[in-house]
């Protein structure tokens, strides 16, 4: 895994040398809170990983795992399964959906980003490639993220945000 070195420049601001981060954990754990005002404080951007879902749902090999919870009674789902098969059918739409999610991940970390892309123009800008892009989201498996990403990233693990924080 690569590193990443903040310094200051200016007294004001940060510079990473390796822009790229990840963000994961367990729901309601604080991801998009934390990666949102990361990239407030680094003039970063937070990049996602549920957007990255929306483009693979137009992908037949991803439709049935992107659908998974959309076709199923919310109620009894929480109801009928307890919390160990609830997790093993998260992970498992997760696993299913990785392919799709890394490359998306690859295609934006490299720059290579569509221009209907909400984030083409603000990652575009002179000096872009000192922006960090937090790349945030519950599909990030860490597991997944060890073996096939090149960034280092963080895990959110606790009931709540404001236990995590």
């Amino acid at each position: 895994m690569s590193t990443y070195v903040i310094r200051p420049i200016n007294n004001t601001m940060t510079e990473i040398i390796n822009p790229k981060i990840f963000i994961t954990g367990i729901p309601t754990a604080g991801k998009t809170y934390l990666s949102r005002k990361l990239a407030k404080a680094t003039g970063g951007y937070c990049l996602e990983t549920d957007a990255l879902r929306d483009e693979l749902v137009k992908d037949p090999k991803y439709n049935k795992w992107e659908n998974f919870f959309d076709e199923k009674n919310e109620y009894a789902y929480y109801t009928d399964n307890d919390p160990e098969e609830q997790w093993r059918l998260l992970s498992e739409q997760h696993e299913q959906l990785w392919p799709g999610v890394l490359k998306k991940i690859r295609e934006y970390g490299s720059g290579h980003i569509p221009l209907k892309s909400i984030i083409a123009g603000y990652l575009r800008k002179p000096l872009s490639k000192k922006r960090p892009i937090i790349f945030e989201g519950i599909n990030i498996l860490p597991r997944l993220a060890k073996k096939d990403l090149d960034f280092p990233g963080v895990v959110l693990i606790g009931k709540s945000l404001e236990e995590v924080l």
